[in-house]
């Protein structure tokens, strides 16, 4: 069964309080490889003042979390080129579960689909970016 609320606040990030219930995903990825991949964070979200979100504050829920090739060992720069929002329904009052999955990093470019549920379990908004994979003097200057 799914969880329609977090366990704990963690911390307040761009004005959206974000919930640890869900953890994030690791996924290894062998060196210099360009494959399709499988990467997940997840996260919930609410208005950091404790509101109820608003339709228009699901623009910002499907992009708030970090981008998943962090996942993957991948840190650094991932500039967003093109991102698409699809609005479905007015969420509910309550915590908004958000999930960001990429499924194909290649030729230097990753794609990532967010889902958002409201605290009912309905999904009300998704979305998919197409963002440029971080360059490796990107990656080699966030290690040292």
């Amino acid at each position: 069964m799914i969880s329609t609320s977090p366990s704990t606040v963690d911390s307040a990030l761009l004005g959206l309080s974000v919930g640890r219930a869900l953890s994030s995903f690791s996924t290894l990825l062998w060196p210099g490889a360009e494959a399709d991949v499988d990467a997940e964070v997840r996260a919930w979200v609410r208005p950091a003042e404790g509101g109820d979100p608003a339709a228009f504050f699901l623009l910002a829920a499907v992009d708030v979390l970090p981008a998943t090739v962090f996942e993957l060992g991948l840190p650094g720069y991932v500039p967003t080129l093109e991102l698409t929002v699809h609005v479905r329904a007015r969420p509910a009052a309550g915590w908004l579960r958000v999930t960001h999955a990429s499924r194909n990093l290649a030729g230097g470019y990753l794609e990532e689909d967010a889902e958002v549920w409201d605290c009912t379990g309905r999904v009300v908004a998704q979305s998919r970016q197409l963002a440029r994979a971080p360059r490796a003097a990107d990656a080699a200057a966030v290690r040292i």
